[in-house]
């Protein structure tokens, strides 16, 4: 996940399925842009949400994916920070779900 435009994790995918993949990021700052890549360079149809303000940023798409594809969120704009304090207290600044539908 590229939170401030260098910082990346990715997921490895174990088995080829069909998957809802769902992502929640706490972005301190609006006008952000972030979406679903595969393999680090295809960018998901329709996955790609912006952020008005600051705040609770949520996007999912149904994937088919292959065993050892690649799956990350990126930012689409310049650059963003996650929020991992709000009012003081600590929170989680993101989160992304692999839900398995149905196996290819």
């Amino acid at each position: 996940m590229v939170r401030d435009g260098t910082s990346t994790e990715s997921f490895l995918i174990a088995e080829a399925g069909s998957y809802l993949v769902t992502y929640e990021l706490n972005v301190e700052s609006g006008g952000s842009v972030f979406g679903l890549f595969v393999n680090g360079t295809t960018l998901v149809s329709g996955s790609n949400y912006a952020q008005a303000s600051e705040g609770l940023l949520s996007g999912h798409a149904l994937l088919t994916l292959q065993q050892n594809d690649v799956v990350s969120v990126k930012l689409l704009n310049g650059t963003a920070n996650l929020a991992n304090v709000v009012n003081g207290n600590g929170v989680v600044s993101a989160s992304i779900i692999f839900e398995k539908m149905a196996a290819l």
